[in-house]
């Protein structure tokens, strides 16, 4: 008997389950939960707490079908905008949502990290992907062998080292790969005397950050200790994207459709600010960031603590506070990329694909109003927002 077929069963003799945190919860009439039942509720506990939080989420039970993984399925709202967006149609277009990182590791074993990799492809549909022009995407079934390349510095002088490094970086970091074609990711090592750096490029059409820090956590156990076995995926990103079009018209996903679109009406515009108007071709992006000193971060942490709010809460509001400065209006909109990463099985928060989708944060930055109101006001509009996430900003 299956998670579901044993819910619906008891169901049907009256019982009523519940969860209770990570504890499975009935009541039932008498006779009904018998030594049998009961030991079918203890080896089935965690595929009928998953059941019954997706149904705390309006989510139907996840498909998975197997027998289909290399047939063509639909790009999410937001694949599908960057996939539009590597057009030269939109201002700054012509480009695409791509990621670089760099990791400087002991010395690697090239070989080794090749092996440890062409398991996580096998392990990831997505690292198989491409992209068609009808705005689907396809697994491939099979691809030929993925080997990284390495670039010796071993015998450079430290200028030479420099160039050589700046030679593979200024190549990979704004790398715009064909999406038709597979691969759409490049891994290479810098091999210094007694350490190498590990340099990363990938499409984010396949992955969201959180997937990416999946693939780099697996690539180190498998590196580490090729013996080891990573417990098997279940379901896959294909599987996740069509449940996720089956909600389109359901109850939950008509209260967020309401919800959003009831707001369209008096909804802001961006932040008016002031930018040159030079256009810049091939267009090329640059993260600035800064970092705080950890005495500075568990101030701000226990301050924020203090006035109800997250961490993240209040720097969102920090940012938004400096829009405003700017902006010819102090009511305007923010486009935040979200994790959406929806519990529809115990392997979802596994997976590798993009799960990235997108809230429109409304701002309205009023005189006379502190700022810790101003940020808690906008921390509790961004967390009503994600109670109403499965009717996206794109």
């Amino acid at each position: 008997m299956t998670a579901q077929e044993l819910v619906s069963y008891l169901e049907d003799k009256g019982a009523v389950l519940w969860a209770e945190g990570a504890d499975l919860r009935f009541r039932a009439p008498k006779n009904v939960v018998d030594p049998s039942v009961r030991t079918a509720l203890a080896a089935s506990k965690a595929e009928i707490l998953e059941l019954l939080r997706q149904r705390e989420q309006g989510l139907p039970p996840l498909r998975c079908c197997p027998e289909d993984a290399d047939k063509p399925f639909p790009l999410t709202p937001l694949q599908g905008a960057y996939y539009v967006g590597r057009s030269d149609a939109y201002a700054h277009g012509g480009t695409s949502c791509h990621g670089y990182f760099e990791l400087e590791l002991p010395r690697l074993d090239t070989r080794r990290l090749t092996s440890a990799w062409q398991r996580i492809m096998a392990r990831h549909p997505m690292l198989r992907a491409v992209f068609l022009p009808d705005a689907t995407q396809r697994i491939l079934p099979a691809t030929p062998p993925y080997e990284i390349a390495e670039t010796d510095l071993r015998e450079m002088d430290d200028d030479a080292r420099g160039k050589a490094l700046a030679a593979v970086r200024d190549r990979m970091s704004h790398q715009r790969f064909d999406p038709g074609q597979w691969p759409l990711f490049e891994l290479h090592v810098s091999q210094a005397q007694e350490r190498s750096c590990l340099h990363v490029s990938m499409d984010l059409l396949l992955a969201d950050y959180r997937s990416i820090s999946i693939l780099m956590e697996e690539l180190g156990i498998l590196y580490e200790d090729p013996e080891t076995a990573l417990t098997p995926l279940e379901v896959t990103f294909r599987d996740v994207v069509l449940a996720e079009k089956e909600l389109v018209g359901q109850d939950a996903w008509e209260r967020d459709k309401t919800y959003w679109t009831d707001r369209l009406p008096a909804f802001p515009d961006a932040p008016a600010l002031p930018v040159m108007s030079r256009e810049v071709s091939p267009p090329r992006f640059a993260r600035r960031h800064t970092v705080l000193a950890s005495a500075e971060r568990d101030t701000l942490a226990r301050r924020a603590t203090d006035r109800g709010m997250t961490l993240g809460g209040a720097v969102l509001a920090v940012f938004a506070e400096v829009l405003g400065r700017w902006s010819a209006t102090n009511h305007f909109a923010l486009n935040l990329t979200v994790l959406n990463r929806l519990p529809w099985h115990a392997d979802s928060m596994r997976l590798v694909g993009d799960f990235t989708s997108v809230n429109l944060l409304e701002v309205e930055r009023r005189a006379g109003v502190a700022f810790a109101d101003f940020a808690r006001g906008l921390q509790g509009r961004l967390w009503e927002d994600l109670d109403h996430r499965l009717f996206g900003g794109v």
